[in-house]
């Protein structure tokens, strides 16, 4: 395991940063829409690239069970909710300031997200230990092994794949 602490505010600051630009924008949004992708561990993959920090696969599948289980319950829920005060802001004399209290609402809820990917990650090694096996293996290959981000894409159209069966 590295032992480099990912701090959830940092997280927050490049997914926002990043997350203006256009078109990774859309492409977040089509693997979100597409495959069932989280924006959130999308971004955290891409971070993790920048900072050197390799995710194990196991750990990324464990990453995407935890984040997407948060995600059902809570952050989509918000944004159900949204859409129908959208759909129904004809009857609805302050849709603005609701709408406005929503997008807040869901915004901490995406934070809380990013940090439970945070903590995840900074775990004690020997709670995970055959995480952490995997993730410190050498490898023997010249080829540069894929990034986090691509593999997390590579995850999600294989968890398609399968669900399509």
């Amino acid at each position: 395991m590295s032992s480099i602490q990912i701090e959830p505010t940092e997280l927050w600051q490049f997914s926002i940063t990043t997350y203006q630009q256009d078109e990774l924008q859309q492409e977040l949004l089509r693997w979100q829409n597409s495959y069932g992708g989280n924006v959130n561990l999308s971004l955290f993959c891409m971070y993790c690239d920048d900072l050197g920090i390799k995710i194990s696969d196991k750990e990324l599948h464990l990453l995407q069970q935890q984040v997407s289980h948060f995600s059902i319950q809570f952050t989509q829920a918000i944004r159900v909710t949204r859409d129908h005060f959208k759909q129904s802001r004809s009857q609805l004399t302050d849709y603005d300031k609701i709408r406005q209290h929503l997008l807040e609402a869901e915004l901490l809820l995406e934070q809380q997200e990013q940090t439970l990917l945070c903590q995840f990650m900074n775990r004690d090694p020997d709670e995970f230990s055959d995480c952490v096996a995997t993730k410190n293996k050498a490898s023997d290959s010249t080829e540069p092994e894929a990034s986090n981000w691509a593999r997390y894409q590579m995850l999600l159209k294989h968890s398609s794949n399968t669900q399509d069966e």
